[in-house]
């Protein structure tokens, strides 16, 4: 049974990690609770302990500031290290879920985040950065969390917002800051680093104003309003992601594979998503011509912007005449077709739906192919389903420059309809 503040952190949680990777009170392999919530992304694990304890002032403060520490931070920081331990027993392969259902696979190589969250002060409170009790760990109160997770609203960038924090930290253990959502601020404020901390001092302190510069500032509202059609992005993952959990999808592939390619859909951070989103949106709003009924376009991203390898992205919008099973296949020779046309991209995922000129979107095919080596068998496969198909033969290429904040990033597409 969850409680209050397990609630909200969990729900917080799955709107950044979705439920297909996000975890409530997850257990051992004995039927012992590992933690509060637990986040597998890839390799990225996260451990979530969420104490509850109401701040009580005491005529002696520093009493009263260490009973709610040890109550509310020190007993999720010991939670965290034992469950991090038994999730690094190297007999301890899967995490068995609440209900007691399916086991959850454990990375091999698993890249842990320790993440306290600390209900009960009200954020009135100054929360511990970097080391605590002994071990790296995010510390988040009610406000905080809140920001933090509605600001940082996919793994991507949630992770990397981590990731940044315990660089920082490392290097400069003297940088005191008087709340998360300050250093959440200035993180975004200078393009998702915090390296301008990075200075020699006896002590860098952080002011206590970003926060609410940035939430009156234009660039945000700007950014804001750019993103929301990312939400697109979002909703086509969901949409999967809700079909494949109902065993119901006709995704035309094996779970594990479908699993695969959700997890590529859900890799792309808010920016990317906006990029992806735009694109994809096109080629079901833009007219057919005569006697065409279906667009494609290939989209290739280097990668800059997530924290892995470069993919290639293959969209379809047809007719509904064509069956799923035809858009399948269509989409599995596009993917074969990207690889052989890209061959820095190991990885090509497609997604297919209806086209605008008929009604628009009202279901979802996804394909994700991965093929390390282009071997002579692939080449002249990738040649004969082009012959056939006639599939990105006949290509326009077309450069679009984007930035989230104003500032000069760039991105190559390459488009191609049939």
């Amino acid at each position: 049974m969850l409680t209050e503040s397990e609630r909200i952190t969990h729900r917080l949680g799955r709107n950044t990690f979705l439920p297909l990777w996000s975890y409530a009170n997850p257990l051992r392999h004995d039927g012992d609770e590992l933690c509060d919530v637990l986040v597998i992304f890839g390799e990225d694990v996260l451990i979530f302990s969420v104490k509850e304890n109401a701040y009580k002032p005491t005529d002696d403060v520093e009493t009263g500031l260490d009973r709610w520490y040890r109550k509310a931070i020190r007993r999720s920081v010991v939670q965290i290290t034992g469950a991090e331990r038994w999730l690094k027993e190297p007999t301890n392969t899967r995490v068995i879920k609440s209900d007691k259902t399916e086991g959850v696979l454990i990375p091999e190589n698993p890249r842990i985040h320790r993440i306290a969250v600390a209900f009960g002060s009200g954020g009135q409170l100054l929360l511990p950065y970097g080391e605590v009790e002994g071990v790296t760990a995010h510390v988040f109160d009610e406000p905080s969390l809140f920001h933090v997770l509605s600001e940082l609203d996919t793994a991507a960038d949630f992770i990397a917002y981590l990731v940044e924090k315990d660089r920082i930290l490392s290097v400069r253990p003297n940088l005191r800051i008087f709340s998360e959502s300050d250093l959440l601020a200035a993180y975004i404020s200078h393009r998702r680093s915090l390296s301008f901390l990075d200075v020699e001092a006896d002590e860098v302190i952080l002011g206590d104003d970003w926060w609410d510069t940035h939430v009156r500032s234009e660039d945000i509202r700007f950014r804001d309003e750019d993103n929301k059609i990312s939400y697109l992005w979002d909703g086509i993952i969901e949409f999967l992601a809700s079909e494949f959990d109902q065993g119901v999808a006709e995704l035309g592939v094996s779970p594990d594979d479908a699993e695969i390619a959700l997890r590529l859909l859900a890799m792309p951070n808010r920016f990317e998503r906006r990029t992806l989103a735009t694109d994809f949106r096109e080629i079901i709003i833009d007219p057919l011509p005569a006697g065409i009924n279906s667009m494609k376009r290939m989209v290739d991203h280097d990668g800059a912007d997530f924290d892995c390898v470069p993919h290639t992205y293959v969209f379809l919008a047809v007719d509904p005449e064509i069956t799923r099973e035809q858009r399948r296949s269509a989409l599995q020779a596009m993917c074969w077709i990207a690889r052989w046309l890209r061959p820095e991209n190991h990885t090509v995922v497609g997604i297919a739906t209806e086209h605008a000129d008929f009604g628009g979107p009202e279901n979802f095919e996804v394909v994700s192919l991965t093929q390390e080596e282009l071997t002579p068998d692939f080449v002249a496969k990738a040649k004969e389903l082009q012959g056939k198909t006639g599939f990105f033969t006949n290509i326009t290429v077309s450069g679009q420059e984007q930035n989230e904040f104003r500032a000069d990033r760039g991105r190559w597409r390459i488009d191609g309809q049939s």
